[in-house]
């Protein structure tokens, strides 16, 4: 008698779409976002002066993900974002740690935990799908990863369209005129007769 526990299944687990891939990928970044900001308050003094320029990072990256995700999940694509100059005047951007999981040597093994959860989240097979579908998804799960020094998946290329179908030809559109033969000239005719000439009594 076969173990319950391991009693196949019946049919296929269906494939689903990117709408509820999506959606998923959302809640799961949701609630360890979250974690980690309860984290990063608890170790304020650990953190120093990077503290508050950390926790504001992570809680934009949190409401940026839940917004783009959520569109993606509704069907909204995102537009083509047009090109912006450079950042120019104004207050300087807090400074930041770029060495790679810097935040997780701050904080310790609780951190170290959260960028486990991050990681195999990520490698979930359809989120390459998800990230090449909203690339500004992409660009700010990059940011966490290098911060909790985890791998970022790589967007999966887009499909190629097919090539478009080649434009006929004006001359296979629109064919050169041929001259209508002369009844003279076709064959199996009898010529025509000259016509009279009239002559004055």
């Amino acid at each position: 008698m076969n173990n319950p526990g391991s009693t196949p299944l019946a049919c296929p687990i269906p494939k689903l779409g990117i709408a509820q891939q999506a959606e998923g990928l959302a809640r799961g970044i949701d609630v360890i976002l979250t974690n980690l900001l309860q984290l990063v308050i608890a170790g304020f003094r650990h953190l120093g002066p990077h503290a508050r320029p950390v926790w504001t990072r992570i809680s934009r990256a949190r409401r940026r993900l839940a917004i783009l995700l959520a569109n993606l999940a509704a069907g909204r694509l995102p537009r083509p974002r047009a090109p912006r100059p450079g950042r120019r005047g104004g207050a300087p951007a807090p400074y930041i740690p770029r060495s790679r999981a810097w935040l997780v040597v701050a904080l310790g093994y609780n951190a170290a935990g959260y960028a486990s959860q991050l990681d195999v989240l990520l490698r979930d097979p359809a989120t390459p799908a998800i990230l090449a579908a909203s690339p500004g998804a992409a660009r700010t799960i990059n940011r966490l990863c290098q911060l909790l020094g985890v791998t970022p998946p790589t967007p999966a290329a887009p499909t190629p369209r097919a090539a478009p179908a080649p434009r006929p030809s004006s001359a296979e559109t629109h064919p050169p005129l041929q001259p209508a033969p002369s009844p003279a000239t076709t064959p199996g005719t009898a010529p025509n007769p000259p016509a009279p000439k009239i002559g004055t009594a």
